[in-house]
Order: structure tokens, then sequence, then C-alpha cells
């Protein structure tokens, strides 16, 4: 009976982590999770709430209820946040949130009132920690009847939440991959528009070349070698003995000559030239 038992709850996880694999969206992922786990604990609620640890109330959004799996935005099932939850302060304590009888149990009569209004007689949760950080909590409700947690059901729920860990961790690195997918694609096209310039820019290479050399004077030649060195104008001025507003008029000039807009096209058509030194 026993390794049985170990048998249905290994099957359990190897469930779940298939589940995870399906890449299903993350929304579709917690719903079959809490579905599979809801009918292998044979319990009322299955839940998972995902929320930040110092909200004032929090909502389980993934449910399993009566053999059916619900997604809600606006779920009546909120609880308070840390201020007025002793539960929860064991949560985020990295401590177990169980309680065998919820009608008789002095830790936790500030919950008294939710107790009753959702028909709670038993309950167990555990915390959902990704690197270290809080994500939410994975845990039961048994309803109407009070029900002692095993100790192997126990060790079951908190080898769920770790593996609900694990995918969190996989789901944003697998949000990483995209963003850094996305990125390489963005530099990808600005690198085809930049060809695609430089390609305008080149067009008759030759002509262009033939201009640059007939065009230009050898004053604005010398300018020209210290622009193509990334040189800034004044920079320029002081390495060639000339006023900073000289090195300008020059550079004006040879834009004008050679029909191009700024001192990158002309940097690029003076490397294309052949006769550039």
């Amino acid at each position: 009976m026993l390794k049985e038992k170990k048998y249905q709850d290994l099957n359990l996880l190897i469930t779940i982590q298939k589940i995870f694999f399906k890449n299903l969206e993350l929304d579709e992922t917690l719903l079959e999770i809490v579905n599979c786990c809801g009918k292998k604990f044979n319990v009322s609620r299955f839940m998972i709430g995902i929320f930040d640890q110092n909200i004032d109330e929090y909502t389980f959004q993934y449910i399993y209820y009566q053999n059916k799996k619900i997604k809600n935005n606006s779920s009546p099932m909120t609880m308070q946040g840390k201020k007025n939850n002793p539960g929860f302060r064991n949560l985020i304590n990295k401590k177990l949130y169980c309680c065998n009888d919820t009608e008789n149990n002095k830790e936790y009569e500030e919950l008294i009132p939710f107790y009753k209004k959702h028909e709670i007689r038993s309950t167990i949760f555990a915390g959902i920690w990704c690197k270290k950080e809080w994500y939410g909590t994975v845990g039961m409700h048994e309803c109407r009847k009070r029900r002692t947690w095993l100790k192997n059901e126990i060790e079951l729920l908190n080898k769920i939440s770790n593996l609900i860990s694990l995918f969190f961790e996989l789901y944003d690195s697998r949000e990483l991959i995209l963003i850094q997918k996305e990125k390489i694609n963005h530099l990808e096209n600005n690198l085809k528009r930049a060809l695609t310039l430089n390609n305008s820019i080149l067009f008759n290479k030759s002509e262009k070349s033939n201009k640059l050399d007939s065009l230009i004077s050898s004053a604005e030649l010398r300018v020209l070698k210290f622009v193509v060195e990334g040189h800034t104008n004044s920079e320029i001025a002081k390495k060639l003995n000339l006023s900073k507003r000289t090195v300008e008029t020059h550079i004006t000039s040879m834009l004008a000559k050679l029909e191009i807009k700024n001192r990158v096209q002309l940097t690029r058509l003076a490397i294309a030239s052949d006769s550039f030194v």
C-alpha cells in the first residue's frame, strides 16, 4: 500500500513536469496543474495564487473546485494580506500554513470569518519561491468536513511547490530569450536599413570616386583625412593650425560638391574611394 502511494505521488510529479513542457501559456499551465492536483488529493479545492507579498489582499486566480477548473480575475476567494493573516505570515517566513481543524485553532482565529464564509474545515498551503523571491502560494481546502493532512501529503505539496518554482524560472528564462530575440530582430532590421542606405550612398561608386578626386581640393583633402579618423572640428583645427570656422567651411564645401548630407556619408565615401590615402 505504501509503495503504491509513493508510485502515485511520483506519477503526479511526472505529470506536472509533462505539463511544463507542453509549451502552453502561463494561465493554461497553472490551470492544468490545479486540475490534476485537485483530483490526485481528492480535495474540495486546490488553488494557486500569484501575488506580491506586500499586497493588502490577494486572490487565488487558479482554482480547482468540484471536478472543474476555474480562472477568475475577480474571484470570491480573496484573502487579507500579511497584516491580518497569520497564515500568510507563515508562508512569507517560509513556513507551512497548515490547519487541520479551522473551528478549533487559536493560531488562525483571525481567519474564522473567512473559513465560515467558504465552508473551510481544513486547509494547507506552501509558498512559491523563485530565486529566493516570493511568487505566491499553492495549496488546498477541505470543505464541510475535517481532514488531517498526512505526512506524505505535506511532503508532496512541498514538492509541487518546488516544481512550480522551477517552472517560473523556466518561464522567466523563456521570456528573456524572447526579449533577446526581439532585440536581435530589431538590430537585424536596423542593419538592413543601414546597408540599404549605404548601398544608395555608394551607388555609382566610380562616379562618386571620380568626384572625390576631381572636386576636392588638397586643403579639403587634408581636412577629410582627419574627418575619416574621427576627429572633431576643433581637433582638426588644432592639428592643421587652422581656425575652427575654416575647417567647418571645408567640410561644408565637400558635402556640397559631393551632393551628400553629413560627415558620416562623407567618411563612407572617402573610405570607398580607391585613391583616398
